[in-house]
């Protein structure tokens, strides 16, 4: 008598896109976060769209706060998906870092490891001056006008209440968006290190690069 086979189990359902794109963020996947970026940048276009066919109409003001708070949106999701691309980019380094050669083969790894780090510190370079770049409207701006307000209660020797206000919460503003741009920007090393993913992103350029 042959030996009895354990039947085989059943392939659950498969999960929709939306459950696996969750996924993904949750484990901190950059391509997840460029997605959700995606797809909140149309939405942004559309309320944006919306907002001008609604011009003149009794709900043109809402209209135009719904294109504000996508546009904050859109900004928040992409320095997200900018801070998971630095971790991934940390944790491949790390990874490289600790890989164990043998002595015959370590001046050749000690030169893929060097082109590595250029290539780590170059892209991680490339978005922290995008992250920059798309903050700065979020960060001058409300800090401008802020100064703004407060040399024109000090100009006319004015303390208006209502100036002094809208100053301090746009400084307040200003501050977290510079606040968030850090967090963006600086991960933790903890947070490169620590958390641990199913499967890592090393780029595919670097997986098939040889340097003779």
């Amino acid at each position: 008598m042959g030996e009895a086979r354990s039947p085989k189990r059943a392939p659950g359902p498969a999960r929709p896109w939306y459950a696996r794109l969750w996924v993904r963020m949750h484990r901190g996947d950059s391509v997840g976060w460029l997605i959700c970026t995606m797809l909140q940048a149309l939405l942004t276009w559309g309320f944006i769209e919306l907002s001008r066919l609604s011009e003149g109409w009794a709900w043109e003001p809402q209209a135009k706060t719904f294109v504000v708070i996508a546009i904050v949106a859109t900004w928040v999701m992409a320095l997200r998906t900018i801070r998971a691309r630095i971790i991934e980019l940390l944790r491949f380094w790390h990874a490289t870092r600790k890989s164990k050669v043998e002595e015959a083969d370590r001046e050749l790894e000690e030169r893929r490891q060097a082109v590595r780090t250029a290539y780590v510190k170059k892209t991680m370079l490339h978005l922290r001056i995008i992250a920059a770049g798309i903050t700065m409207p979020f960060l001058v701006l409300p800090a401008f006008v802020s100064a703004l307000c407060v040399g024109v209660c000090l100009w006319k020797g004015i303390m208006d209440a209502d100036f002094l206000g809208f100053a301090l919460l746009l400084s307040v503003l200003a501050a977290c968006a510079g606040s968030y741009l850090h967090w963006a920007m600086v991960p933790l090393p903890s947070a490169s290190s620590s958390r641990k993913v199913v499967r890592e992103r090393a780029p595919k350029a670097l997986q098939e690069s040889r340097v003779e």
